[in-house]
């Protein structure tokens, strides 16, 4: 019997190369990743016959990241062992069909790319960066209360 899928701990760095500039760059965790024209999508892309105003490429479910796609898309994942294309996916059943799309649940191990016509979007899982401790002032340099207020207002409450 498999196990089931332990939470994901890294973030998923997904990005949008246009040409050879880097267009966008996020880094998200544990939420679904919109793209599409309209402005309430995680990646705003440029309006496109190919792809609708929304679209979840991926969906965040019981903590494992999937990638979706249809029939018009292609790209790569890599999934660890073995680098597969859509189509590959798509036809030895390796990705779950859902309607019109195709699902395929990911490990944190997995990168890849998927072409949007003339804009590719690239994934990878990436550790996420160490908490920062909040820097602080020296006790003389901090201020407080009284030496905030300012000094004539300070007089006409006297």
């Amino acid at each position: 019997m498999a196990s089931p899928p332990s939470p994901q701990s890294k973030l998923l760095r997904v990005g949008i190369i246009q040409g050879d500039r880097i267009l966008e760059e996020r880094h998200v965790q544990r939420e679904d990743v919109t793209i599409g024209h309209d402005a309430k999508n995680t990646i705003v892309l440029p309006p496109s016959d190919d792809l609708p105003a929304k679209f979840a490429i991926f969906e965040n479910r019981n903590s494992q990241y999937q990638l979706v796609f249809d029939d018009t898309m292609q790209g790569r994942v890599n999934l660890g062992t073995s680098e597969v294309d859509f189509d590959r996916l798509r036809k030895q059943g390796l990705a779950q069909e859902r309607g019109t799309n195709y699902v395929l649940p990911l490990q944190e191990s997995a990168r890849g790319k998927v072409d949007l016509g003339d804009i590719t979007l690239f994934f990878q899982f990436v550790t996420p960066p160490a908490a920062s401790e909040r820097p602080t002032l020296p006790p003389d340099v901090q201020g407080g209360f009284w030496r905030t207020l300012d000094r004539g207002f300070l007089g006409i409450l006297s």
